[in-house]
């Protein structure tokens, strides 16, 4: 289905290739953006390696992280995050972007993953969030997805892929939807999916101007909001973007607003969101699932891309647009 809708779009314009989509709180305390970038400059040095514990940042890290898991999983979606075997582990984002993906594991199994960045007000935000299996920059996805496109030999175990320094692996969040691995054999290098491992080739130029453009203006950061107790939530249903094709010929929904759009999810409306991502080359669909409302601010918009992924609302509403959905 994907290559036919790719040749049609290709005859009809000269449109971005599309991408399918696979089917299927903050406790606001102050952290000097000094005291970030000296923990993070060590935990870059080596992706594989966590820096040991330093004070005060580890202790305002964990207890922040942990109040978000314990708000969430008050959500029936993410029930199984009251799990007292619960772990989580934090990983850089890449240089410079003042972040990292918490992902969370309970008995070896992945249950989701959390973004947490450093605002231009020194304080830790909540960027976005997800459940399910495949969390974003989830290092067994990655090797799942290099085994099955052959890039590595399958008889390399797990753990000698994590081990074995001559395969370099680099995590890229650039925003939002914008997360690629970056993984290094020898001479050659792919990029891939953060969040399916699908594998990608947007152009080096195009990476290297919006790695400038978020470096100059000191990366992405999630809107100010509070988010230590969620509100009002709304889960509705996954489906396959790709059975209604109207998003390809006809205009979108005239959603124009935030309130418009949560009113159109209270009523248990279908949405398909479409997005142009890195400089318009790709196309990438998705079915809307509902939304958190934290305390204050915007929501948090759920779309489905092997699993649930909870993204904030004002961004989805400049990079993107909805087209109703009828099944």
């Amino acid at each position: 289905m994907f290559m036919i809708i790719v040749l049609l779009i290709t005859m009809m314009s000269s449109e971005p290739q599309i991408e399918q989509a696979p089917i299927k709180l903050t406790m606001e305390r102050a952290v000097t953006i000094e005291s970030v970038m000296k923990s993070e400059a060590s935990e870059q040095q080596n992706m594989m390696y966590i820096s040991p514990p330093t004070l005060p940042l580890t202790e305002l890290f964990d207890s922040t992280v942990n109040q978000w898991i314990d708000e969430l999983a008050e959500q029936d979606e993410f029930a199984d995050w009251q799990s007292s075997t619960l772990q989580w582990d934090r990983q850089p984002l890449g240089p410079g972007l003042h972040g990292w993906v918490v992902i969370l594991t309970d008995h070896g199994k992945e249950l989701g993953y959390l973004v947490v960045t450093v605002g231009t007000d020194e304080r830790y935000h909540l960027s976005e969030y997800g459940h399910g299996p495949s969390p974003l920059f989830s290092e067994n996805t990655l090797y799942r997805s290099l085994v099955q496109h052959e890039l590595i030999n399958p008889s390399i175990s797990f753990e000698r892929f994590l081990a074995d320094h001559h395969m370099t692996r680099e995590r890229i969040y650039l925003s939002p939807l914008q997360n690629i691995w970056l993984f290094t054999l020898g001479n050659e290098s792919y990029q891939l999916d953060a969040k399916t491992g699908d594998l990608m080739s947007i152009d080096s130029d195009i990476l290297d101007q919006i790695l400038k453009l978020k470096a100059d203006n000191h990366s992405w950061s999630a809107p100010v909001a509070d988010t230590r107790e969620i509100q009002h939530s709304v889960q509705l249903p996954a489906f396959d973007p790709y059975l209604d094709l109207g998003w390809i010929v006809e205009p979108p929904s005239k959603i124009k607003d935030l309130q418009q759009l949560q009113a159109s999810l209270n009523s248990g409306q279908l949405l398909t969101f479409v997005t142009n991502l890195y400089h318009d080359t790709v196309v990438y669909a998705f079915s809307v699932t509902g939304y958190h409302q934290w305390n204050a601010g915007d929501p948090f918009i759920s779309i489905d891309q092997d699993g649930a992924r909870y993204i904030p609302a004002q961004l989805m509403m400049q990079t993107g647009r909805y087209y109703i959905t009828t099944l």
